[in-house]
């Protein structure tokens, strides 16, 4: 892990010499619990109080939320419990009153919960259970849905309300008091859509033109109740109050919808449009189950795209599948990042996807290889130079490890022209935006590889990186968890200054999962985002 070395590599524009970013003063850090790490949960970079500069705030898969200063030291730590961590921290001011609230999700594939929920923290890390998982029926019990931060409740002004799906099959919409403003399941309706595991998380914006917010968010499905739809998944987008679907909505596909929605205006008639990918369930036995009523079937591998009709927008959905002589399926588990990739005010679709190979009901495609980035235009055609394998290095081997995250955009070198950064395997990888990889793609025991060096030790068990301004001096730092070395299970934090980029720039584009603090997940031309808030 170098820390500093000038290296050499091509661009779009033309050859320049790349400087491997500092580490910033105080990182790597060993997470505060020495047992713990962050599996799949992704960073996020916030202020939480009155000075204004960003924390780091990291969910680990033992349940701890740990909050670090800009110099690498412990702000606090507290433990919800046996539950684990799989989501992104939200972060703002729920009550209207001028402090920051943190908000965290619990309920982990990898951790066995008994007090999987929703919980709020103060600026000091004093927690209140918001949502109890465990107090619903029914197995298996977590909140995986990251969630997400808005106004929707017209009688509580000046509040935020916090949305979020369970596996309990429960979409909700939280009031800043923790009383529930909306709650769509069909435990409470029969006749609900909403009637099988929720692993999406919400996007919030208003796609209709109407004034009021709209809840976007994916859902598994399964048929057997008073419902008209068959296995697969829903898209959903209910109007702020939870009272009803828009009209076209939900939308069923052949496929769960595990991959969290993006809302953009992609076709310029200026409303936002839905963009989201789907997941892996119904071709797979050990996930759809061996009910004969609820066989294994083909699915659509693909990226959908819908207005606020319901209705599919031109030129889309696309297929991530190779017409090649390959053949070679992929499906798109992650959630989409948007961005101005070129400066004209125009948006792309970036989304990570992951190769697969169905044998009698397994996937047999060996994950060293299964990693695919696409970058679709708002039309839906394949940008130039894409899609992309992440190709990471090893001693005498590379690989192209898949990963169910999402990747990030922003500018890391000051030339006012987008990267994607996506982690793979141990490293973060990076693209410039017609696909030319920057990070070191050689074997490792030749001569030192070219390229950003941006090693985690990670393993692939890490959620999407975060960039902020962490040492508020304008410049930009690119934050993401890992490990203190390979397999040791000591999680640790990373962070690399890039001095040449302005934070102010670099964070128009897609700076963390879900965007923004509230991760909400909307992306437009004209917002601009300082310190990870819009």
């Amino acid at each position: 892990m170098t820390s500093a070395a000038l290296l050499l590599f091509g661009t779009d524009l033309n050859a320049w010499p790349i400087s491997n970013p500092a580490y910033h003063t105080g990182y790597p850090q060993a997470l505060a619990s020495a047992d713990s790490v962050a599996r799949g949960g992704s960073v996020a970079v916030a202020s939480i109080d009155a000075s204004g500069t960003p924390v780091i705030i990291v969910g680990t898969v033992n349940g701890t939320v740990e909050v670090y200063n800009a110099d690498g030291t412990l702000r606090w730590k507290h433990d919800l419990g046996p539950t684990g961590i799989s989501s992104k921290p939200a972060v703002g001011d729920l009550h209207g009153d001028g402090n920051q609230e943190i908000v965290v999700s619990t309920g982990s594939t990898s951790t066995v919960s008994t007090s999987a929920g929703v919980y709020i923290l103060d600026s000091s890390g004093n927690s209140q259970k918001c949502w109890d998982e465990a107090a619903q029926s029914g197995a298996p019990l977590g909140v995986y849905s990251t969630p997400a931060l808005a106004a929707l409740n017209p009688n509580r002004p000046g509040t935020l309300n916090i949305v979020f799906g369970t596996w309990s099959e429960h979409i909700l919409a939280l009031n800043d008091d923790c009383s529930i403003y909306w709650d769509v399941s069909v435990r409470n309706d029969p006749a609900s859509s909403v009637d099988d595991t929720v692993f999406s998380s919400a996007a919030i914006g208003d796609i209709d033109g109407d004034g009021q917010l709209e809840v976007v968010i994916g859902a598994d499905h399964t048929n057997g109740n008073a419902s008209a739809f068959g296995d697969g998944g829903l898209i959903h987008a209910f109007r702020h109050d939870g009272s009803a679907e828009l009209s076209g909505f939900p939308i069923f596909v052949d496929e769960v919808v595990s991959s969290s929605p993006a809302l953009a205006d992609l076709d310029g008639d200026g409303k936002l449009d839905i963009v989201v990918g789907t997941g892996e369930c119904w071709e797979i036995s050990a996930c759809a189950g061996s009910n004969p009523s609820h066989p294994i079937h083909a699915v659509t591998d693909a990226v959908y795209a819908y207005n606020y009709l319901g209705q599919p927008v031109h030129g889309w959905p696309v297929s991530l599948d190779d017409p090649g002589p390959t053949g070679i399926r992929r499906y798109a588990y992650a959630s989409p990042a948007i961005a101005d990739l070129d400066g004209n005010g125009t948006p792309s679709v970036i989304i990570n996807a992951i190769a697969k190979n169905i044998v009698s009901g397994s996937d047999t495609q060996p994950a060293s290889s299964n990693g695919w980035t696409y970058v679709f235009n708002a039309d839906g055609s394949t940008r130039a130079g894409w899609p992309k394998q992440p190709v990471t290095p090893g001693c005498h081997a590379t690989y192209s490890f898949g990963a169910r995250v999402s990747p990030i955009i922003a500018d890391l070198d000051g030339d006012h022209l987008p990267e994607i950064i996506l982690p793979s395997n141990d490293e973060l990888v990076v693209w410039d935006r017609n696909g030319n990889q920057l990070s070191r793609s050689q074997d490792l025991c030749g001569p030192t590889p070219p390229g950003y060096a941006l090693d985690t030790a990670s393993g692939g068990q890490t959620g999407s990186p975060a960039l902020g301004d962490v040492s508020g001096s304008g410049s930009l730092t690119l934050v993401e968890t890992g490990q203190t070395a390979f397999n040791t299970g000591i999680g640790a934090i990373y962070a690399w200054d890039f001095n040449s980029a302005s934070a102010s720039d670099a964070l128009t584009a897609w700076p963390g999962f879900r965007n923004n603090s509230a991760n909400t997940a909307v992306w437009r031309p004209e917002t601009i985002f300082k310190n990870d808030f819009d």
